[in-house]
Formats: C-alpha cells, structure tokens, sequence
C-alpha cells in the first residue's frame, strides 16, 4: 500500500503540488467529574469540571457532582425547577438546551466548552461569600 501511496504522492510533489500531510485529531475533552472554583474579579463562581480543569464536556447518561453542580447553577440562574440527583436526564437536557438558547449559543444540549463560559452561573463574593448574582464566566 506505502509502494502505491509514494508512486501518486512523488509525481505530484514534482509537479509543483507541494507535499501533504496529515494532521493528528484534536484531543476531546475529558468527560466533567468534579467541580472546581473559577475567579472572576473579586468574584468566584463553582463550575462543573474534570479534576481540576474547568475544560469538559458532559451530557445525557453522566452523573455525580458535576451534574449536581450544573442543575443547581440552572436552577439558581434559569429558574429550571430541576430535582438536584446529580443525574444527566431529560429534564437537564431540556433545561440546559434552553440555557443554551438564551445565551446564544448552539442549544445542543451538550455541556462543554463554549456553554460553560456563555450561560450564567451564580457568582459570589471573595471578601465574604455572598451573592454576586448571576453572571456568564466571560
């Protein structure tokens, strides 16, 4: 097969095609397990994450604390009315999607990246723990 591949790809780098090459997959992120404190200012703010790194992607079917940390955030912020199991079903896909849908972003449902920094999360204080209202992490 190699034989085959040099035999195309040689004639047309000669001819002025350039040489190709294939680049490695991006790497996903780790599915979200914990949950860590994100600064913001003067502000922090629990989010949903993979170990230590807020960088991760959740869904229907995950369960644990990153669930349980995400349904209180969408029932602070959303008024989503979810029961806090920490379990990744309907009711979280519908609440998040909606979530989604009011901070402009794809409403798939899925819980990653670009969500975490778009909707909003209940901020508190540094100085003493209270409430800083609703903020999105950007």
């Amino acid at each position: 097969m190699k034989s085959h591949i040099a035999k195309i790809l040689l004639p047309l780098a000669f001819a002025g095609f350039g040489v190709f090459a294939v680049a490695a997959p991006a790497q996903a992120a780790a599915t979200c397990n914990n949950k860590v404190n994100i600064s913001k200012g003067a502000l922090y703010a629990t989010y949903p994450a993979y170990n230590s790194s807020g960088t991760c992607v959740m869904g229907k079917g995950n369960s644990g604390v990153a669930v349980r940390t995400l349904q209180g955030a969408l029932n602070t912020c959303y008024h989503a009315g979810l029961v806090v199991d920490g379990i990744f079903g309907q009711n979280t896909f519908e609440a998040l999607k909606d979530a989604q849908d009011a901070a402009g972003v794809t409403d798939d449902g899925i819980y990653g990246p670009t969500t975490a920094g778009a909707i909003k999360f209940p901020y508190k204080r540094d100085s003493d723990g209270s409430s800083a209202g609703c903020q999105s992490r950007y």
